[in-house]
């Protein structure tokens, strides 16, 4: 009996997580974030897998809610499809619908390596999401500036933070995606202050 109702709640729990759209704020404090960033609104979605189970509406809502919540930066964590090219072409295709007064940037999940990672490179490109896989850029605003970068994911990439914390100085605020949470784990760096990741839904 009961291996028969884990079973069933497994099964319900597969149909339904797909669905769940959760919103959660956070406020992150911390000495070295600029003055001219307090206040800032930052929106970071990871694991969308827009599937034959998460349709293309259904991303179009997730952009809507997000543009809504009127961000200044927007930060994506992975796993935008699974399913085919299709898929990915058309979770881009809304994705770059996002609005952020200081742009739109990703790294790519174990999900995005298939069935080609420069596909998924160049559809972010394309459609104006700055990927930042083994990269980092600096964000300038009124004359401060923070760190942005990411690392390839754990288990289809290297990940190599010195490309992102190249030129970092002591009181700089350095913020990292990593599509695994694990890759915490291994780190190498203690420059970094923030780190955000998806991958455990």
């Amino acid at each position: 009996i009961f291996s028969g109702l884990l079973a069933l709640v497994l099964y319900c729990y597969a149909l339904a997580e797909p669905y769940w759209i959760q919103v959660k704020e956070t406020v992150i404090t911390d000495s070295d974030i600029p003055i001219s960033f307090s206040g800032l609104r930052m929106v970071f979605i990871a694991d969308i897998h827009h599937s034959p189970s998460f349709s293309r509406e259904r991303v179009r809502r997730v952009v809507e809610k997000v543009n809504r919540l009127e961000p200044d930066l927007i930060l994506l964590g992975g796993d935008y499809a699974e399913g085919g090219e299709d898929y990915l072409r058309g979770c881009f295709a809304e994705l770059g619908l996002l609005k952020a007064s200081l742009g739109v940037y990703g790294v790519l999940g174990n999900h995005d390596y298939f069935p080609d990672p420069e596909l998924s490179w160049s559809l972010m490109k394309e459609h104006g999401i700055t990927g930042l896989d083994n990269k980092g850029s600096w964000i300038y605003l009124n004359g401060d500036r923070i760190r942005l970068g990411g690392v390839g994911d754990l288990w289809s990439d290297a990940q190599i933070p010195e490309n992102v914390t190249e030129g970092v100085e002591k009181n700089d605020y350095v913020i990292l995606l990593s599509h695994n949470p694990d890759y915490l784990e291994r780190m190498s760096t203690d420059k970094v202050d923030l780190v955000l990741s998806g991958h455990t839904h």
